[in-house]
């Protein structure tokens, strides 16, 4: 479990921080896509389904699951893709079977609702698909900003959403709904393969997105790169082994400042990423199963917050 962020004030006014996690060791993987299928997503659902490969050969965990749903979220209403929940990859037809599926059609509604698609799929089909003990992975393919509104804006145009944007409902709220669904928010990471800060033609910044992704410690790909492969990598690598290595702190820190430790013992093994605000271990000094993570650093007041508390 994550601690609660404890500010201190100390001499001359600076602020310090202090953020605890428990690491939770997971026994599978179910991996719930989630595809922005509105008209301009043809050519990225493509590169999704030949970059698919990349992904698995990162994966050295036999038990998993993965779905596709949409973000048309007021069309589909939570409905996965495929005849059946979901695959696996002892499947015959795994690789081909998951390219299908992440071609999911570009008819679908251009007012993107990735965050509620997610949770709303998530609990119509958790019988069918999630697992207690797995680490759940979501991860959101969007051209477009997430557009999740709550029912503020029915009936309004899809433009609408980014003249509102400050009055949707906050990140934090749908990350608190999918780790609720899950059960820990230990066991649930976001991966965003969407728009970047200056993004190119026909795709938009999904500033929602990478939030959703840095509160859980997760990874944000460029949707405007014409080859996924060293993302999907790195987003397989971040999901198996069932131990977390990725911890958000959700603040902008003093990198000199900041001390970690796995119980009593500093940590090894580990660095900043400062635009995830995260602490990232290496694979082999991930902290074991049970084991307490602490951090502890100076605030860095004059900075821009992280994307994960704006």
């Amino acid at each position: 479990m994550r601690g609660m962020l404890t500010l201190l004030l100390i001499g001359c006014g600076a602020e310090t921080g202090e953020t605890s996690w428990s690491q939770v060791e997971t026994q599978g993987l179910d991996i719930l896509w989630v595809v922005d299928n509105s008209s301009s997503m043809g050519e990225e659902q493509d590169i999704l389904g030949s970059g698919f490969l990349s992904f698995v050969n990162e994966l050295d965990e036999d038990d998993v699951r993965i779905a596709v749903t949409s973000t048309s979220f007021d069309a589909t209403l939570g409905g996965f893709e495929g005849d059946t929940p979901f695959i696996t990859p002892q499947d015959d037809d795994f690789l081909s079977e998951f390219a299908s599926r992440a071609r999911i059609g570009i008819n679908g509604g251009d007012k993107e609702k990735g965050l509620e698609a997610s949770i709303a799929a998530l609990r119509d089909n958790e019988g069918d698909f999630m697992r207690p003990e797995t680490l759940l992975v979501v991860v959101y393919v969007s051209d477009e900003e997430d557009c999740s509104d709550g029912g503020l804006l029915d009936g309004e145009p899809p433009e609408e959403c980014y003249r509102q944007m400050d009055s949707l409902p906050p990140v934090a709220d749908y990350v608190s709904e999918l780790q609720d669904v899950k059960g820990t928010s230990e066991s649930v990471l976001v991966g965003a393969i969407v728009g970047p800060k200056a993004s190119c033609e026909d795709s938009y910044p999904g500033r929602r997105y990478w939030a959703a992704a840095y509160q859980t410690g997760g990874l944000v790909g460029n949707i405007c790169e014409a080859d996924w492969s060293r993302f999907m990598e790195d987003l397989g690598a971040s999901s198996t082994g069932g131990l977390r290595r990725r911890f958000a702190v959700n603040e902008r820190v003093v990198e000199d400042t900041l001390e970690v430790m796995v119980g009593s013992k500093e940590a090894k093994g580990w660095v900043w990423d400062d635009e995830a605000c995260a602490i990232v271990f290496d694979e082999d000094t991930a902290p074991e199963g049970g084991a307490k993570i602490t951090a502890t650093y100076e605030i860095d007041v004059d900075a821009k917050p992280c994307l994960a508390v704006e």
